[in-house]
């Protein structure tokens, strides 16, 4: 089965962007920018608005608190003036500049607002704040230091490099090349906004590491090679953990992760930066070599897998792992293990840069339900050129910070070199786009954005696609196509010339029955006071058995947890799980909780159709389309409120009002009780038109209630649409601009007569001024030879002007005289009518 993946999100700062992209546009005018190349900007946020609070305060004196011996006082000096802060920190120094808290300040791991606290008989307005006070990091014992050249004219924000502006962009599932800050910087530059500064990751770093090469081994297993084609490693001996750069540990809090160590962040960095994610190993926990394998047999007797992210996987066979000689390292471009993680005492990494086939990784990181930044990446396609490369990078920059010695790095397989692309005409755009594309243009724009161009004819290349682009195909119409979009993503179409619809001289087309019968329905239903709702096509199976799916109705092969495991045989589950909501919040202390929904349920069909409506097949799988409510009565406290109906009659008077809407002849339908078992025995019925049960109303049973937590007498209604035949069109709307008239006529006729043929007779050559004639009373008579009754409603509507006793006179004895020529059917009151 294909994978769904939804967008991506990719945060980083303005600052960030600038490193790869050299502009001199604001970050507004990006952000404008990447939403109109298809990147849509969801929010541009200002780093520093949560520090607006804060400044910059320089400690003029320290002495201790008259009350407390492990506090001190701080006289403070900022831009504002003088305070007096109350402050416990050991580093609290005369002379030190740091961060002041003013009170109505809002910090990250505060609740309410910093006030004026009073501290062992000390008021202390605001406080002196630590990193994780800020959402910096976790050190909290001391607090901040800035450099002694920090003016207290700084905001807070600038001080510590935070005064940058956030983008939160949200990527296209097919553009993993766009997972990067680099990537990114390509398209905009393209799109003229600036100049794309060279590339840090040059294929000679590779070449420049030492050729001593590390002793631990690398393999991959014949079976991983589809999933894991090529992989790196590299050790770095002999290092010390530090925290990493400053610059790096802005960019990574921009994108909302914590910084935790250089060998970590400079990872992430690389990931976020070009696209390609890295691991990091403690080198003495791996034992001997490593080899990339899928789990195999050994997964139905391996242990649960400790990830990074403190959950505990179940693998299975198919899934391809990290391993050691005697352990399961990490899952295969998703997620290392804990027991390999990096650790504060670690001297010897190894450093892991390989390339994973997106659908492998799709497929197991949806089992999984593990969401991490390399899966992300690799299920949308990661440039293969880059292994190596920003394996060396992220080595020498390790190095640089921790120090050690890089020992000679090992490769297993090679990097695909797929060739992508294939042969573009400008012409062949042409009808895709509605108009002819310049040769300039689309040539300018596909070099900008890393294609190579080969003249073949006359606006007609030969199109090679770059390495990072993995979204293009080679296949002609797709290339096509896909070549088109990408030139007019970078045009603008606002003075696009525009070109009319050709038009259709045939009649509009109409919704489907379907979509009119559902449409139909809802209007009614909200008429009458039910709230639509729209639920999860999931059930779980407990809820599934509970209403009716005595097997556990159809389960998924990857469901989204186990509360969304099996698709759904009845509306009711989902609508009971709402109603138990909105009873807990006493809902119906305002009136009757009634929701409903349309919508389609799998399992088992019916057996037969009524006539006229769709066919329906026996499948343990098929669709039906359905109408479902729920009904928790409201709980009247006074004695002037008047009583509820029964609750079967009043559904049972909803589901007769939607069939009447429908068309459904109320005569034809004929009542039942037999019930599924989830309604309540002898307060339930069924609806069934010819030999087809249309329609279920009645009281819920107290099991599947109490399944649901659902307290109380609860009604419900079910309809099956597709059982259901076309509903009439609607009549056409009666302009009335002149007053109507209605007569009565009952008729003495034969018994045989049909009140068709009498409504016919009574209404032939009068159509134009007859809006209504309608059958509203029959009976035999009494004492008569087969003869009977037919009473006859006609509404006139005249058209031209206000009709005078006399003209109504004049119709209704042309009525009469019509109808007893064409039928022999008399008038009553006539004395020949009456029996002998």
């Amino acid at each position: 089965r294909r994978c769904m993946i939804r967008d991506a999100p990719m945060r980083f700062s303005h600052q960030w962007l600038q490193q790869f992209l050299a502009t001199s546009h604001a970050a507004p005018a990006l952000a404008e920018a990447l939403t109109g190349l298809g990147f849509e900007v969801e929010a541009l946020e200002d780093g520093g608005a949560r520090l607006a609070q804060c400044e910059v305060a320089e400690v003029a004196a320290v002495r201790p608190h008259p009350r407390a011996d492990r506090l001190r006082l701080a006289q403070l000096r900022s831009r504002r003036g003088k305070a007096t802060v109350v402050c416990g920190a050991p580093n609290l120094r005369a002379g030190m500049k740091t961060i002041w808290a003013r009170p109505g300040a809002h910090l990250p791991h505060s609740e309410k607002p910093i006030e004026v606290a009073e501290i062992r008989g000390t008021k202390s307005p605001g406080m002196l704040c630590s990193e994780y006070e800020l959402g910096l990091s976790e050190a909290r014992a001391e607090i901040i230091a800035l450099p002694p050249e920090t003016t207290l004219q700084t905001s807070a924000a600038a001080a510590l490099g935070l005064d940058d502006m956030i983008f939160d962009v949200a990527i296209m599932p097919n553009r993993g090349d766009a997972m990067s800050v680099c990537g990114l910087a390509r398209e905009l530059a393209a799109a003229g906004l600036g100049r794309l500064k060279a590339s840090p990751l040059a294929p000679a770093l590779y070449a420049r590491l030492r050729r001593r090469p590390t002793e631990f081994g690398l393999q991959i297993a014949p079976s991983a090679r589809a999933a894991c084609p090529h992989f790196t490693l590299c050790e770095i001996a002999d290092i010390t953990m530090r925290p990493s750069p400053l610059l790096i540990q802005r960019h990574l809090r921009a994108a909302g992760l914590r910084p935790q160590s250089a060998p970590v962040d400079i990872t992430n960095y690389a990931a976020l930066s070009f696209g390609h994610p890295l691991h990091a190993y403690d080198g003495a926990k791996v034992a001997g070599g490593i080899k990339v394998e899928l789990m195999g047999a050994r997964a139905k007797t391996a242990p649960l897998w400790q990830g990074l992210d403190g959950r505990a996987y179940r693998l299975a066979a198919e899934d391809c792992v990290i391993a050691d000689e005697e352990k399961v390292l990490g899952i295969g471009g998703i997620m290392g293990g804990a027991e390999s993680a990096c650790q504060p005492t670690t001297s010897r990494l190894l450093l892991e840069a390989a390339w994973f086939a997106p659908a492998a990784i799709a497929r197991t990181g949806q089992r999984l339900q593990c969401v991490s930044q390399a899966r992300q990446r690799y299920e949308r396609g990661v440039d293969a050129a880059l292994t190596a490369p920003v394996l060396a990078w992220a080595a020498q920059q390790i190095q640089k910070v921790c120090g050690g010695r890089i020992l000679g790095p090992r490769r297993a397989g090679a990097p695909l070199r797929r060739v992508r692309g294939g042969r573009f005409a400008l012409a062949d755009s042409a009808a895709l786009a509605g108009q002819k594309l310049s040769a300039r243009t689309a040539a300018r724009t596909l070099k900008a954005l890393g294609f190579s161009l080969r003249a073949a004819k006359p606006e007609v290349w030969h199109v090679r696609a770059p390495s990072w682009r993995y979204d293009i195909s080679s296949e002609p119409t797709a290339l096509a196509a896909e070549l088109t979009e990408e030139v007019l993503r970078f045009t603008d179409m606002a003075h696009a010339a525009s070109a009319p619809l050709p038009r259709r001289d045939s009649a509009p087309q109409q919704l489907p029955p379907a979509w009119r019968r559902a449409a139909r329905v809802r209007r009614h239903l909200a008429l009458r006071g039910w709230d639509e709702l729209v639920c999860w096509s999931f059930v779980s199976e407990s809820q599934a058995r509970a209403f009716g799916a005595k097997d556990g109705g159809l389960r998924l092969a990857n469901p989204v947890s186990e509360e969304l495991s099996v698709m759904r045989q009845s509306l009711l589950p989902n609508l009971a799980l709402a109603v138990r909501k909105n009873l807990a919040r006493r809902m119906d202390w305002l009136a009757p909780v009634q929701v409903f929904e349309i919508g389609p349920v799998f399992g088992p069909t019916l057996a037969a159709a009524a006539p006229g409506a769709e066919r329906h097949v026996k499948d343990k799988s098929a669709e039906r389309q359905m109408a479902a409510g729920l009904c928790a009565p409201s709980r009247p406290r006074d004695w002037q409120e008047k009583a509820q109906p029964d609750m079967f009659f009043a559904m049972k008077a909803h589901v007769l009002a939607v069939l009447q809407e429908l068309g459904v002849p109320l005569s034809s339908l004929r009542l039942h009780t037999k019930t599924p078992a989830y309604y309540q025995e002898g307060r339930a019925a069924s609806l069934r038109c010819g030999k087809t049960d249309v329609a279920w109303c009645g009281v819920l049973a107290e099991r599947p209630s109490r399944a649901m937590g659902l307290r109380g007498e609860v009604g419900a209604i079910e309809i099956a649409l597709d059982a259901l035949p076309e509903p009439p069109p609607r009549p056409p709307f009666m302009r009335a601009d002149y007053p109507l008239v209605r007569r009565d006529f009952a008729f003495a006729c034969p018994a045989s007569l049909s009140a068709a043929e009498l409504v016919a007779a009574a209404c032939a050559g009068e159509e134009a001024w007859i809006a209504r004639a309608h059958i509203f009373d029959r009976f035999a008579l009494p004492d008569s030879s087969g003869q009977k009754s037919l009473a006859l409603e006609i509404v006139l509507a005249p058209p031209t002007h206000t009709l005078t006793d006399a003209e109504i006179q004049d119709f209704c004895a042309r009525l009469v005289a019509r109808v007893q020529k064409k039928t022999g059917a008399r008038l009553r009151r006539d004395p020949k009518s009456a029996p002998a």
